[in-house]
């Protein structure tokens, strides 16, 4: 079994509602693409959830796509809270709560990932032994498929609900920098450039 991330509701407010399952941009004045593409973590729960899968080549080729997008979607997690920790939005009060579930978001995202490698290296693809006495092939591929189907089912459940606490973590996040750019503009806005300094044109005195 995958091991358990915990709750990121420990680390939102009640007051914040959720709005999105969408990661937030890096800061308030700039935007990500890739952050908000629609292979989210929620269409991730919902692939890992409806997922129908044969041991073998079938379950390799249907898990290494998710598996991949999650790692994508973690490594994206990751450089928005690099991005948010080094940004002036950390002067807004309640910013901590953000950067504390975008912190779990990341946890429970690679957490998922995890459980998508598990599901994989628990899936068992043909090939022969090592040489010996002869062996029915058949009879021991049917009871490798039949250890590993509970195993796959359980990791591909686990990861589901890693992704969906993920989403709830993001969600959160995007609501909350929404509300905190609203109500504390002035922690958020980029400083105007200083002046350069003014220079006379007139010859030095001697």
């Amino acid at each position: 079994m995958c091991s358990r991330q915990s709750s990121c509701t420990a680390v939102i407010p009640s007051s914040h509602k959720e709005i999105s399952a969408s990661l937030p941009t890096p800061s308030p004045s700039t935007s990500s693409n890739s952050a908000r593409s629609p292979g989210g973590f929620t269409s991730l729960h919902d692939e890992a959830t409806s997922l129908s899968w044969s041991p073998g080549t079938d379950a390799l080729t249907k898990i290494a796509p998710l598996f991949r997008t999650s790692q994508r979607l973690t490594s994206d997690a990751l450089t928005e809270l690099s991005a948010l920790d080094g940004s002036a939005y950390t002067a807004v009060p309640g910013s901590r709560h953000t950067l504390d579930a975008l912190a779990a978001a990341v946890s429970a995202a690679s957490s998922g990932t995890t459980c998508l490698a598990q599901a994989i290296a628990a899936n068992p693809l043909d090939g022969s032994g090592f040489p010996g006495p002869p062996a029915d092939e058949n009879a021991i591929r049917q009871a490798r498929n039949a250890e590993a189907i509970p195993l796959i089912a359980e990791h591909l459940a686990d990861a589901a609900r890693d992704f969906e606490l993920a989403a709830t973590c993001c969600a959160y996040i995007a609501s909350g920098i929404a509300d905190d750019v609203r109500a504390h503009p002035a922690h958020t806005r980029t400083p105007a450039p200083a002046p350069a300094p003014i220079t006379s044109s007139r010859p030095a005195r001697r």
